[in-house]
């Protein structure tokens, strides 16, 4: 089995970037372990705590609980965390969506997080397909998951957007 755990970034730039980071049953519990791990030991000796969210933007941006970390120690737990993924994913696929260039381009616009994500279930399936194995899903509980939760179930009756169309076999996780 394998778990695809997808996240977005979104803002009001120009771009929209979605990301899957698919790891395998057997080396979830292990990712997980070796982010707590690094987690606990960088809180030993600043304020974040252990359980706060390795999330890129606060880290690089020090927001959130990342608020007053200098940006070289951010840089190296984000380095690390970086290190224990690269370790245990089994892929990373991302879609980025040029907004300008998509309205430059087509005349009837779809929205870019319905276009990337479909072209990023398509890569989980084609990764699970390889290895004959099944995957799960789970979309980030971002301010827009309910519309892509909207998403995974249209796609999974219907089928992906766009000319490679096809119905993920893809379990979706909530």
């Amino acid at each position: 089995m394998l778990h695809a755990f997808i996240d977005e970034s979104e803002s009001g730039a120009n771009y929209f970037f979605l990301g899957a980071l698919i790891v395998r049953e057997e080396n979830l519990a292990k990712l997980n372990q070796a982010l707590d791990k690094i987690m606990v030991e960088f809180s030993s000796t600043t304020s974040v705590q252990p359980e706060a969210e390795l999330h890129g933007y606060d880290m690089m941006q020090q927001k959130g609980d990342w608020n007053g970390i200098p940006l070289r120690l951010a840089t190296a737990v984000f380095t690390q965390a970086m290190k224990a993924i690269d370790a245990y994913a089994d892929a990373f696929y991302g879609e980025g969506i040029d907004r300008v260039k998509q309205a430059e381009r087509y005349r009837v616009l779809y929205h870019h997080r319905t276009v990337a994500i479909g072209y990023v279930l398509e890569r989980i399936q084609e990764h699970a397909k390889r290895l004959d194995e099944r995957a799960i899903a789970y979309l980030d509980n971002h301010y827009t998951a309910p519309e892509g939760r909207k998403e995974f179930i249209q796609y999974k009756s219907k089928g992906t957007f766009g000319y490679r169309s096809s119905k993920p076999k893809a379990y979706f996780g909530k």
